[in-house]
């Protein structure tokens, strides 16, 4: 686990300091503060370290390769009130969380060719162990093993891949003094790949997912993997169901979202549905109708006591869909409007109610600038979502009996 962490240099950090970090680390501080800054350090060595380019120091990110951050040039992330025009990025780890035994990574970085990022110096391995190496002119290193103070030469093999690892030609010239320096570059990205990250931007939702038969190790950094996640759940879910057999940990995530839907009231529950023999799957919900339900019950009640009122019959109750411009108030509402259906198909003068811009019936009484004064209210509602409100008269189904 990391358990320091220190910038030079970095965005709006002159130096951080050093930092301790512990199991449960929460940063604090208004916007524009740095604190992403601290993340987005750490990111920026892991796409590097986990990339395909060996002759790219410090991969300062791509947005169409997917990458988890992307900073521009370096002179975007240099400090503009820093001191020297070198960027420094270190951090320790341990498998246990004490200083004792860590390893060390610490870095600096100057301004390379077209904008990119040049490797200056490094020092990776534990206290007495690992190398450090430093540029001597463009593209040739000096190389020293763990505390020498001489450099074992200068060469252009000596430049660390991708910041993190020697070459196998560098290893070779070194022959059994290199053989400690092995692992020293796996161990690196064995834990910047640890790092987890999920930020606050989300992908739309898609009509349907193509799932890959098994659980996802990580959700990704935009989320995109939840989806995946919560289909291998329902898949295990669905067989454990089938066999009649008791839950087990593969369907541990569905159980679990299904509970904190329902106690949120945002659903009743999910179902993963497979599309024919292929591939592809939906994740479908099933929506609570309890809040509707207490609303009909509450809104036939009204009814019962209301009747006429000059003339206008509302219908009651909320109604699966909204109604044409030429169909009849739905029979459910009372004996009052059933009367006035039966009176509109008589011919007896009942005329077709007139509607606003968005189509909904405006009552014969009322002028339609009124009529229009709620229009940009319910113009919001449409735009943005909102449950429409039975029961709102702009919005019901009226029918004006002649006579």
């Amino acid at each position: 686990m990391l358990i320091h962490l220190k910038l030079d240099n970095f965005k709006i950090w002159r130096s951080t300091g050093p930092i301790a970090l512990a199991p449960v680390t929460l940063l604090l501080g208004t916007n524009s503060s740095g604190k992403s800054s601290l993340i987005q350090s750490l990111l920026l060595l892991r796409q590097t370290v986990k990339g395909d380019d060996p002759n790219e120091d410090l991969n300062l990110g791509n947005p169409d390769t997917g990458d988890s951050v992307t900073l521009g040039r370096f002179e975007d992330v240099l400090c503009r009130h820093g001191t020297g025009r070198k960027v420094g990025i270190e951090f320790r780890w341990s498998a246990d969380g004490s200083p004792a035994g860590s390893t060390l990574f610490s870095a600096k970085y100057r301004a390379g060719p077209a904008g990119a990022a040049e490797l200056d110096s490094l020092r990776l391995g534990k206290d007495g162990q690992g190398f450090t190496v430093t540029r001597r002119k463009p593209g040739v290193y000096a190389l020293s093993l763990a505390d020498e103070r001489r450099s074992r030469g200068q060469s252009r093999e000596f430049r660390p891949e991708r910041s993190f690892a020697l070459s196998p030609a560098a290893l070779a010239r070194l022959g059994t003094d290199g053989d400690s320096l092995h692992d020293v570059g796996p161990a690196l990205l064995e834990e910047l790949s640890r790092i987890l990250y999920l930020g606050p931007v989300r992908r739309l939702a898609e009509r349907d997912y193509v799932w890959r038969g098994r659980m996802p190790g990580t959700l990704g950094d935009d989320g995109a993997r939840a989806i995946d996640a919560l289909i291998a759940s329902g898949i295990a879910a669905q067989r454990e169901k089938k066999g009649r057999t008791s839950p087990s940990g593969d369907s541990l995530l569905f159980r679990q979202t299904i509970h904190w839907l329902c106690r949120m009231g945002l659903a009743d529950g999910l179902v993963v549905h497979t599309l024919g023999r292929s591939a592809r799957h939906e994740l479908l919900h099933r929506e609570s109708c309890r809040a509707y339900q207490s609303e009909g019950r509450r809104r036939r009640r009204i009814s019962g006591a209301a009747g006429h009122r000059r003339g206008a019959l509302r219908s009651a109750g909320p109604h699966r869909h909204r109604r044409g411009a030429g169909e009849s108030p739905s029979p459910a509402g009372g004996g009052t409007v059933g009367r006035a259906v039966r009176r509109r198909e008589q011919g007896a003068g009942c005329a077709v109610p007139r509607r606003d811009p968005l189509g909904a019936p405006v009552p014969p009484h009322a002028d339609l600038d009124g009529a229009r004064h709620g229009f940009h209210s319910r113009l919001r509602d449409v735009l943005f979502g909102a449950r429409w409100s039975w029961g709102s008269w702009s919005r019901g189904s009226y029918c004006h009996v002649g006579g």
